[in-house]
């Protein structure tokens, strides 16, 4: 079975990003080559409500419609319901904020493999709480690292 990964919102906004900043940059690289993992089947991207109601309220309408074209590459959808409601509300109560709570909720639903991330309060929290949460939260760097090795 092939690896499903959960990228958020400001992963996936990644390569929209100011790319003067060397870590930007390289995470936008990361998540390109993500991309392309997926494009050839090589790994299953997991989509969510989450993503597309934060996704919507990108002011870009560039960006946010090319967001919603990757999103069509998703292999699974999760459609937020009253389990991830109450999944997020208690990782609400670990420290992770609310849009955070949701997307870790929907990839735990999903039986994701790792969820991929660039906001480092997120991944802070996640490295904190990781005994209580199941999935694994990566920086793309990190995750590409992991897999390739």
């Amino acid at each position: 079975m092939k690896m499903k990964i959960y990228l958020d919102t400001c992963c996936l906004n990644r390569p929209y990003d100011d790319q003067t900043q060397a870590r930007i940059f390289l995470e936008s690289e990361a998540v390109l080559r993500i991309l392309r993992f997926i494009q050839n089947r090589r790994r299953q991207l997991v989509g969510s409500d989450a993503i597309e109601f934060e996704n919507s309220k990108n002011p870009k309408k560039d960006v946010r419609n090319r967001i919603v074209k990757m999103l069509q590459m998703a292999d699974h959808h999760i459609t937020i319901g009253k389990r991830e409601e109450q999944r997020a509300k208690v990782l609400s109560t670990l420290g992770f904020d609310t849009y955070d709570a949701l997307h870790l909720a929907c990839a735990e639903s999903a039986g994701a493999n790792g969820l991929l991330t660039t906001d480092d309060d997120f991944l802070r929290c996640a490295k904190k709480n990781a005994g209580k949460i199941d999935v694994q939260v990566y920086n793309p760097i990190e995750w590409i690292a992991e897999v390739e090795k």
